[in-house]
This record gives structure tokens, sequence and C-alpha cells, in this order.
């Protein structure tokens, strides 16, 4: 059919319109009687139709199956009339009008007969075209789908097709590894066990899928790139069967898993690093309880007050952690402020300020530097305004190029003589987290009223990008 285009094109074409219909018939008609009469002339052999069937089956093929019918009917009294004996009479007895009838269920069978040729050939056709869009349609989203697809012919495991994914792996184009046997397959795409061995021909997923076996998520094969890198690989293979169920060939699908082994590595080092924090702020709270344990001058209730406030600054640096946008840093100005807020009331204002405003600090960081802050201000808040209205101020600014002060002030009644180098038990708390940060420590009147406590610590710090 594709060797004949013409009549390929007759065959899916639409009829034609009036015009062409009767152009069509009366070429038909006339060519085949100057034909037929030429033949008869020549000889004494008497075949008055059998030119016009040829006319009739090409009718019926090439144009329509009403124009055949009309050609039909049109040579039947044309040849009964021209070249049945008696000549140039109509249907004059049985002798002509037997073979006329014979001649019309011919034709009828002819009609059929192409008209069914031209419904193969039309449903061929629009099988064609659907098949040509349905691979179409599977080369895309086997091009664009990130995985490496194998198709193998079963018995002979003939390789049909492979996926551009694959052939990016190993460096190739497709054609190299497409239609070759599977032994060239199998040399060209060398597959290993975890622990290094190979693969062997009859252990390869596809292969055993080529012989009627089911592979889902199949983990433990390394796949050897162009560099000597085994891609680990998790693979899901399956037979392929005709519609009677028999195996005919095997397909296997497998995933780079190269970013995944990635991330799982990331987390587990996040959950290491995770476990470690949480073993060193339990350690900080078992310290500070300690330390308070050692005061006999404080109750059990300003004991369980103290580590409500310390837990929940925990919870806040935590809290703090999980929402930041940059990873493993957390942002200063808003970590201190939250850590304030829940000292604010109407009477007493806590106003935070950090220089520059987005500073970033390490979570280590931000443990000791919330405990301190969470100290100093609770100090302030409970012992600095007898008549419950004041101020306190935090503050975190750069000094020099290389270290960070943080401080924390109130207006509040001050401090006795020689408290600064008292070892009371909000001082020791503050201190202990002033070595954990290396930081120096002090605490001091202020000019104007009030007191400070001031801590200078090594700026391992980082602004934070742009945004």
């Amino acid at each position: 059919m594709t060797r004949l285009p013409f009549i390929k094109a007759r065959l899916l074409s639409p009829p034609p319109n009036t015009i062409g219909s009767i152009l069509w018939i009366s070429v038909a008609l006339a060519t085949s009687t100057a034909i037929q009469w030429l033949l008869i002339s020549q000889r004494e052999a008497q075949a008055p139709f059998f030119i016009y069937e040829v006319a009739v089956l090409l009718t019926a093929t090439l144009v329509g199956t009403k124009q055949a019918a009309v050609v039909a009917l049109a040579s039947m009294l044309l040849a009964n009339y021209l070249f049945t004996e008696p000549r140039f009479v109509l249907f004059f007895g049985p002798s002509d009008t037997i073979p006329a009838l014979i001649y019309l269920v011919a034709c009828v069978i002819i009609i059929i007969f192409a008209s069914t040729l031209r419904r193969t050939v039309r449903a061929l056709e629009r099988s064609r075209e659907h098949e040509a869009e349905l691979n179409s349609r599977l080369s895309t989203i086997m091009r664009v789908t990130p995985a490496i697809t194998v198709v193998v012919r079963s018995p002979d495991l003939r390789v049909v097709y492979v996926s551009p994914f694959l052939s990016k792996i190993l460096g190739v184009s497709s054609e190299e590894l497409q239609d070759i046997p599977f032994d060239s397959f199998e040399a060209a795409v060398r597959v290993f066990y975890p622990d290094g061995r190979p693969l062997e021909r009859d252990e390869r997923l596809v292969v055993r899928a080529a012989r009627g076996e089911t592979i889902v998520e199949h983990e433990g094969e390394l796949l050897a790139g162009p560099d000597g890198e085994l891609v680990p690989l998790l693979c899901n293979a399956d037979p392929i069967r005709d519609e009677h169920g028999k195996v005919i060939g095997g397909a296997l699908a497998c995933f780079d898993v190269r970013s995944l082994k990635t991330l799982e590595a990331e987390l587990r080092g996040a959950y290491r690093e995770l476990a470690h924090r949480v073993k060193n702020h339990l350690q900080i709270m078992s310290g500070l309880i300690a330390i308070d344990a050692r005061d006999p001058a404080i109750t059990a209730a300003e004991l369980a007050d103290r580590n409500q406030f310390r837990l929940e600054t925990l919870a806040k640096i935590y809290d703090t952690m999980v929402k930041s946008e940059v990873g493993a840093k957390v942002r200063a100005l808003e970590f201190i402020d939250t850590l304030c807020q829940p000292y604010r009331s109407p009477a007493v204002a806590i106003q935070v300020s950090v220089e520059p405003g987005d500073v970033l600090i390490s979570t280590e960081q931000a443990s000791h530097l919330g405990m301190l802050v969470n100290e100093a201000v609770c100090n302030s808040y409970k012992h600095a305004f007898p008549n419950g209205v004041g101020t306190v101020w935090v503050s975190l600014k750069r000094v020099g190029r290389d270290q960070m002060e943080l401080e924390i002030a109130d207006d509040g009644i001050g401090l006795p003589a020689a408290s600064s180098k008292s070892r009371s038990h909000g001082l020791l708390v503050m201190r202990d987290q002033a070595e954990k940060l290396k930081a120096s420590f002090e605490v001091t009147s202020r000019p104007t009223g009030g007191a400070a406590v001031r801590a200078r610590m090594p700026a391992e710090l980082q602004a934070s990008p742009s945004i």
C-alpha cells in the first residue's frame, strides 16, 4: 500500500463532488467501451462485460460505491446493446438478459468487496495514526521522565527500547543501546550487587520480567557509570503480555536514588545533631537545677517557677529553630523578642534591639544566650521594680570586628553595695551561661539608676541573606 501512494490516497479520500463524479463515470464508460469495441473487432471471442467489470472495480475502489453502481448499470446497458447478440437491441431474449443479470450480480460482489477494502484501509490508517500518536506521547513521557526504562523482547531478549535517561547516565546515545542483542546490552550496561559482585544475566530484573516474573520496588542494584561511580537504583519490572496472556517481552523501570540517599544521610546527620543538642540542653537544665538545689533560700515553689521559665525558654529555642527559614541559624532579634514576651505587661515595658537587625546566631549560641537573657530579664522583672512599674532594655550589638555585646539593663532600684561580686543564685546562673558563650561577664549599676548585665562574646554571628 505504501508503494502506491495514489491508490492509498484515493482509498482514504472522500468521494468527489457531483461534477467530479460525472466526469469520472463518463471517462470510465467511454474508455471501457472503446477498449471493448477494439477487442471485439479484433477477435471473435465474446466477452462483452469483462472490461466493464474492471471499470466497476476501479470506480468502487478509487471513487465510491454510488459511482460504481452507476457505472455498473450504465455499462450493463451499453454491453447488452453494443456487444451482445443480437447487437443494437436491448434484452432481446434470455440469451442476452441472463448474462446481463449475472454481470449485475458480479458488480454487486465487486462493489461490496471494494467497499470493504476502503473501510479496512481507513480503519488501518486510523489505527496507524492512533498508534503513532500514542507512540509520540509515550516517547515524550519517556523523554521527560527521570527514570531508566528498558524493554526487551521474548524469547530472544533483544533490546527494543531504552529511555534517554539511561543514555544520559552512561554518556551514550539511545540508538547505541536499542535494537541490539542482550549480550551487547549486558556488556554496555553493567549492574552490580551492593557488595560489588556483578549481576548475572538470569538475575537481571528485565530478564526475570521477560520470563513472566513481576518485581516491585526492588532496591539493591548499582549501575556502573562512565566515571566508575555506582548509581543506586530503585526498580520495578513486569512482563509484557499479548491479548491471550502470553509473555512477549519484559519492561524495566528504575529510578536514580542518589538524591534520596544524600537526603537520607543529611537527615541522619540532622537527627544526630538534634540528639546532641537535646542532650546538651538537658545537661544545662540539670546544671541549673543543681545550682538551685544548693541554695537553701529557694523554696520549692520558687524552684518550680524558675525551671518552668527555663523550660519555656528551651521550648522557644526549638520553636524558633523550626520556624527559621535559613537552616540551623536563628534570627537574633525575633528570638530575643520572643523570649521577653512573657514578661511584658502594661506596667513593665521590655524593649529589644539588635544591631545590625538581620543578625543570625547559631542554635548553640541561642541556647546559652537565651538562658542568660531569660535569667537577667526575670531578675529585673521580679526584683528591680518594687512598685511594679519600670522598663527593661535588652540589646545585642557588634563591638569591633570580632565581638558582640549583650546588655540587659533596667531603670529599677539598682544594686546594693558590692552586689556585682555576689555569688547569689541568679548571678551564678548567668555567669555559667556566659562561660559557655566564652564571654566576659559583669553586673554594674547604671548612673541614671537601675542595674545592667553585660556579656561580651566572640562574634560567631552571621548576617542573614537579603530577601
